[in-house]
Formats: C-alpha cells, structure tokens, sequence
C-alpha cells in the first residue's frame, strides 16, 4: 500500500481505471456464461414442453371430454342425441389413443 501512496496521481488513476476495467471484463464474461447457461435451460424446457407435455395435455383433454359426452349420453332422454354423445365419446378415445400412441417414442424407458 505504502507503494501505491508514492505514485504519480496519474499513475493511480491509471492503474485505478485498470483494476475498475477489468473487474468489469470480468463480470461481463461471467454475465454471458450465465446467459448462456440460461439460454441451455430455457432450450431444454421448450424441448421437454414440445416433445412431452404438449401431447400430455391433448390426452388429458380428450380423455376429459370422452367423459362429458359418457355423461351426457346417459342423460339425454332422446336415443339420438345420446348416439351423437356416444359417438363423439367414439372420437374422443380415437383422439386419446393416437395421443398415447404419438407419445410412446417420447416415453420410452421412462415409466
């Protein structure tokens, strides 16, 4: 410390706007890593959405509604309209089943 007290008043400063650049340098490279880093997570999230949750949530919907027109099948009074529930129940299980179906390559090993 006793050297830096007898330096020039530019040479401080100099060697001050150092010090100050190249803690900035520094934290700089460190923001980018951890962009990086961030920028790795947010790919693998929209990979895992994409590939695993989005045909999860087309099951789960269609399951959903096969269950509303059961329902409504067994309410309705009129043979026709509890045929139209039943049958909308028929596609809703297609519907449930190519999801499951599209979604075992996705699963695979993964129970």
């Amino acid at each position: 410390m006793y050297a830096f007290k007898n330096m020039k008043i530019g040479t401080q400063l100099t060697l001050g706007f150092g010090l100050v650049t190249a803690l900035m340098l520094l934290l700089g490279a460190f923001s980018l890593f951890g962009l990086t880093a961030i920028h790795g997570a947010t790919k693998e999230l929209h990979r895992v959405n994409k590939e695993h949750l989005k045909p999860l949530y087309i099951a789960r919907e269609a399951l959903a509604q096969t269950g509303l027109a059961a329902r409504n099948a067994y309410v309705f009074t009129s043979d026709a309209q509890a045929r139209n529930e039943l049958d909308l129940v028929d596609q809703q299980k297609k519907v449930y089943l190519a999801a499951l179906e599209g979604m075992s390559p996705a699963f695979a090993g993964n129970t």
